[in-house]
């Protein structure tokens, strides 16, 4: 993920910033902080520090994943994850696409929800449009797991979910914001981007909005 920090700014929502390097940052500690901050979360890494061991695989599962949108390349990376996964463990894996609209996600849900798979993935929408069609799910079995469908990381129980799977979003959308600082020298006019369909995405707006908002010369120039 940190490799990446430098190419985007988030999945579903956007900061562009316009830099002037050659001013002088001095007079604002908040821009070295930026700096420094970028530096480290920009760095390296080649050591790996996630779990080394799991449950024992189970066979035959199929999985269906639900994209919020199949034009969003957060979602595609996923897929691909996903389809490396499967090969891995020789389960079955399908790929219904939501189109970016509630209609169309909702749609693909009920369409999963009729073919029994063993697990559902919900991948990058909001689960609380579907609190019934969930409810249906649970009650047919189908474990539901989810990725950024809710901005914090864990079990989701009011949606039945096992495990949303996400990265801390404020700390993701406070470093896209940094960047923008830490590569302008403290003088980002910036306009930030969101959507309001998604939690995440609102979410991580107004956390980009705030830190570029600590900079003495930065600007936010539109925020829609």
């Amino acid at each position: 993920m940190k490799k990446h920090l430098r190419h985007t700014l988030s999945v579903i929502a956007g900061l562009i910033a316009l830099s002037t390097a050659t001013v002088s940052f001095a007079d604002d500690p908040f821009v070295q902080e930026a700096k420094q901050l970028v530096t480290k979360a920009t760095e390296k890494q080649d050591k790996w520090d996630g779990p080394t061991t799991g449950p024992k695989l189970q066979q035959n599962k199929s999985i269906i994943f639900i994209a919020s949108d199949m034009k969003n390349g957060g979602v595609l990376g996923v897929i691909d994850g996903m389809r490396e996964a499967v090969q891995a463990t020789g389960w079955k894996l399908d790929v219904l696409d939501g189109a970016g609209t509630v209609n169309n996600q909702l749609a693909a849900l009920n369409q999963a929800i009729a073919r029994q798979p063993d697990a559902i993935v919900i991948g990058g929408w909001n689960p609380n449009v579907a609190k019934i069609p969930l409810k249906k799910a649970i009650k047919n079995n189908i474990k539901l797991v989810s990725w950024h469908a809710t901005p914090e990381p864990g079990a989701v129980e009011k949606y039945g979910i096992f495990y949303n799977v996400t990265s801390d979003s404020n700390e993701i959308a406070k470093l896209s914001a940094l960047l923008a600082v830490a590569n302008s020298d403290g003088k980002a006019k910036v306009i930030i981007l969101t959507d309001s369909l998604y939690e995440i995405a609102l979410r991580k707006a107004q956390v980009m909005k705030e830190t570029i908002e600590k900079c003495k010369e930065c600007k936010v120039l539109e925020f829609y």
